[in-house]
This record gives C-alpha cells, structure tokens and sequence, in this order.
C-alpha cells in the first residue's frame, strides 16, 4: 500500500523551504556582490595598467584633459582604449542600470548606472555608445580644466610623493572627479565636479572602487574617500555615511 504525504506534511516541508530560502538568500547576494566588486576592481586596475603604459609612452608625464599626446582628439576613454581595445572594460557589473535621465541633457550616471558617452568621451552630436562606470582623477591632469589650482596639479608620475595612496581612477557617475579638503557629501547629477561624483552606495555597505597609481586597489567606504591624497596639498578628513 502507497503510503502519501499529507497535507500537513506537505506543508511544513514547504515551510522549512521558506526559512533555508530567508536564511540563504542574503548571503547568496552578498556573494554575487562580492563577485561583482572583484569584477569592477579589476577592471579598473586594468584601467591604471592602460594608463601606466601611457604615461611611459609620454615620459612619465600625466594625461591632460584632452591629451595633446598623441594627438589632441579625444578624451582619456579613448586614449586608454587603444590599450586595452575593450568597451564593455568600462563598464561596472553593480551598474548596469538603465538610467532615467534624458541622455541628450544630460550625460551623468548614478550609483547604479553609467556615465554616457561615445568612445573618445567627448560627444559625437546626438551619438552616445556606450555608459561608462569609472572616471579619472583630474588633480592628475596636466593641462586642461582651468577650475583646476595649478599648483595642486600632478603633472608627472615622478612627482607623486605617495603612489600608493594617490587615486588615478574610481567607480563613478562622470568622466573626471577633482576632490577638495572642503568637500560636500551633497548628492550630484555630474555639474558638480566635487566629491559627489563618487559617492555613491556602489557596492555592498556603501563603498566604491579605488585604484592607485602604484596600481593597487581599494574597496573603499565612502565616509573614507577624504583620507586619499587626491592632489599635492590635499587635507586629510571622514565624511559622514550616506
């Protein structure tokens, strides 16, 4: 005789399911987070070997805001692509959102979205390719924005006392972040080229991805993003958490 479950036991197993699913479920996430920060960081670091290999080509000398090696035609995007000849490298796994602004008004990402823009960065009319997810350290510029303090700037890789705390690249909403020692943790939508461009609840517990000049790379909260040294004079400070 077929002995069947009943509808109590039937039940109950589906409860117990229930639970192991309440139980595992966030650490499934956390572990697919955790895979996707790895991803992104080391795209990123990818990104600073690009740039190392720049800068040897250029005498050591940091990339300006639209290189004028070797030709001034496009922004750092394109420059490091002849590198590493990968778009989707730009890309964060955390932030592969479709952004709801309207991309002919407004290009800048948000914690969970890309950047838009074509290849070179600088915009082609109405054509943007692809959403990027990082951007680059201005204060690392050479030439260009003239909202930039020239004696702050880091001209030359030799010139960096301290490779090993000094940003080159980050996750981001815009192309470029140029922090200040005053900086306001106050949301942006990427006019502002202040601290808000990176502070972003990114990856797990609200952090972002850093890489170094020495090409080393930080999983780094936010609160803490001031205790880099983001330009020559840079003052040391915490941020309050979002």
């Amino acid at each position: 005789m077929k002995k069947y479950f009943t509808l109590v036991e039937l039940l109950v197993v589906i409860a117990i399911i229930g639970i192991l699913l309440t139980i595992l479920l966030p650490s499934l996430n956390k572990s697919r987070e955790a895979s996707r920060t790895a991803v992104c960081l080391s795209q990123i670091r990818q990104l600073a070997l690009s740039y190392g290999l720049y800068t040897a080509e250029n005498n050591n000398r940091t990339m300006g805001r639209f290189p004028k090696f070797p030709n001034k035609s496009k922004g750092w995007p394109g420059y490091l692509y002849d590198y590493h000849q990968s778009v989707d490298l730009m890309q964060c796994p955390s932030a592969m959102e479709q952004a709801t602004n309207n991309p002919i008004n407004n290009r800048a990402g948000s914690a969970k979205s890309g950047w838009i823009g074509d290849i070179g960065w600088r915009r082609v009319g109405t054509d943007y390719a692809k959403r990027f997810s990082y951007g680059i350290n201005a204060w690392t510029w050479s030439t260009g924005h003239d909202g930039i303090h020239k004696a702050n700037r880091y001209k030359s890789i030799l010139n960096i006392d301290d490779a090993s705390n000094t940003p080159i690249f980050s996750d981001a909403i815009w192309p470029d972040v140029t922090p200040l020692t005053n900086a306001s943790p106050r949301t942006t939508n990427g006019s502002d080229n202040n601290i808000g461009r990176i502070y972003l609840d990114r990856h797990f517990k609200k952090k972002i991805n850093v890489i170094l000049i020495d090409g080393s790379g930080k999983v780094t909260k936010i609160n803490k993003l001031l205790h880099f040294d983001w330009h020559k004079n840079f003052q040391h400070r915490d941020l309050p958490l979002l």
